[in-house]
């Protein structure tokens, strides 16, 4: 599954525009002023919907990638709430002095990346073996100064990766119904996911993984800490997921929704339930 996310992203990433201080226009294409609507959209909200690291182009949302498949370069992929605005050279959005990653400056050798066909998203390249070998642990620091078009940013700016921009919701739940069984995964203490079960019986531990390597998809993977995961059943916005094995011979749950979800967002959506058995 890894192979073939990584190979659609080299894909979509074959049309994409590198920038290091400034956006750069491809050759032999239409001028970026033509292509954009001539009215200034102002006060447009401009901030983080979700952020990862990742040592690799699989775009999988993970604690430790089991082996790097990218051995040039390592990843930060941010996920904005508005398309990044390329018409005007002295744009501040290329500019790597407006980033820090743990508390340090971009290194030097530090491309921006954007693409065509996702146009919210800023991938900044690292130098090979910047991020050591770990997905996650990692604090991603954007300047307040940071504009996209005639808008500031706003929201959070100092993100613990991955990230997720909180989810607003209407429905408040328990803090009981907040609390995750996902007691191996760091970033699950931070989100709620609303783990329904017909029965009473304690759900196992689990881990999740979210892939965002297919454009404008969400595939996730779950882990039941148990021999018999046949007992139960994972789902995500009524798409049951499907046991499926890992490289390991694992038995995990694996699926997609056609929505671009963050990793919180999996989770409040996420259920799992206890099959209830047939007497």
């Amino acid at each position: 599954m890894k192979k073939k996310l990584a190979l659609l992203l080299a894909i979509v990433m074959a049309g994409g525009i590198v920038f290091s201080t400034q956006f750069v226009g491809k050759k032999g294409s239409k001028s970026v002023v033509a292509d954009t609507k001539k009215e200034e959209k102002k006060n447009v909200k401009f901030s983080v919907r979700y952020a990862f690291a990742d040592v690799d182009m699989d775009q999988i949302i993970q604690e430790k990638d089991p082996k790097d498949d990218d051995q040039n370069a390592d990843y930060l992929f941010v996920k904005f709430t508005s398309p990044l605005d390329r018409r005007k050279k002295d744009s501040n959005l290329g500019n790597i002095k407006n980033f820090k990653l743990d508390n340090k400056e971009l290194p030097k050798g530090t491309e921006m990346l954007m693409n065509d066909d996702i146009k919210d998203m800023l991938i900044i390249k690292l130098p090979q073996g910047y991020l050591k070998g770990q997905n996650s642990g990692h604090v991603l620091e954007i300047s307040k100064d940071l504009v996209n078009g005639e808008n500031k940013i706003t929201g959070d700016l100092k993100l613990n990766l991955p990230y997720s921009e909180p989810i607003k919701s209407d429905n408040k739940k328990s803090e009981s119904s907040k609390t995750s069984s996902n007691d191996n995964n760091d970033k699950s203490n931070n989100s709620s996911a609303d783990n329904k079960t017909n029965n009473t019986d304690v759900l196992p531990k689990y881990t999740v993984e979210v892939g965002k390597g297919i454009p404008f998809t969400t595939v996730v993977l779950v882990k039941l800490q148990t021999p018999k995961v046949e007992e139960y059943k994972v789902s995500i916005d009524n798409v049951e997921l499907k046991i499926k094995e890992n490289a390991k011979k694992e038995k995990v749950f694996v699926g997609s929704v056609k929505k671009d979800y963050s990793y919180d967002e999996v989770m409040s959506k996420l259920k799992i339930e206890k099959k209830i058995s047939k007497k």
